[in-house]
C-alpha cells in the first residue's frame, strides 16, 4: 500500500491510484486506441504503444480499438474506463460501480478483469450501490478496502 502523506506528496499518491467513477467520463469523439494513447501520455509512460496494446488485449477491446468511443455500447465503454484506470499499473484501483448497467455476459467479463487485477497483490476497492444494479456483486468482492491518508 502507499506510504506517502496524501497532502504533502499528493502527486506521488495520484500516480499510484487508478480510478473509474460511476459515470465514466470519456471523450466520445476519440477513437479507443487514440484515447488510451492520450491517457498513457498524460501519465508520462514509457513505451506507450506497447502499454496501450497490452491494455486493449487485457480488457478485450481488440475488435473495438478503431471505433469512436461514442459508437460503443455501455459495456465496451466500461472496458475503456477500466483500461484508462489500469494503464499505468496503479498500486491502488478504485472502482465505483464498475458493473452498473452491464448485461449478464458483460458483468461476468468485467468481474474477471477485476479479479485479474487483484491477483497482482494490489489493492482494489469497489463501491457497489446497495440498492442499484451494482448490488449484484458478492460480499467478498470488496477487496482490502481501507482509507488512504490516515482519515484526515
Amino acid at each position: 500500500m502507499l506510504d506517502p502523506d496524501i497532502y504533502s506528496q499528493s502527486l506521488k499518491v495520484r500516480r499510484n491510484v487508478g480510478y473509474l467513477p460511476e459515470h465514466n467520463p470519456l471523450y466520445l469523439d476519440l477513437y479507443v486506441k487514440e484515447y488510451l494513447e492520450l491517457v498513457s501520455g498524460l501519465h508520462g509512460l514509457k513505451d506507450r504503444s506497447a502499454r496501450v496494446k497490452r491494455m486493449i488485449e487485457q480488457v478485450g477491446l481488440g475488435p473495438e480499438q478503431h471505433k469512436l468511443i461514442g459508437a460503443l455500447s455501455k459495456g465496451y465503454r466500461q472496458r475503456v474506463g477500466l483500461a484508462q484506470a489500469m494503464i499505468h499499473d496503479p498500486q491502488v484501483l478504485i472502482l465505483d460501480e464498475p458493473t452498473s448497467g452491464l448485461d449478464p455476459n458483460q458483468l461476468v467479463e468485467v468481474r474477471a478483469l477485476i479479479k485479474t487485477h487483484r491477483r497482482r497483490e494490489d489493492d482494489t476497492a469497489e463501491h457497489p450501490h446497495p440498492a442499484g444494479s451494482g448490488s449484484d456483486l458478492r460480499p467478498g468482492d470488496h477487496h482490502r478496502q481501507r482509507p488512504v491518508g490516515g482519515g484526515r
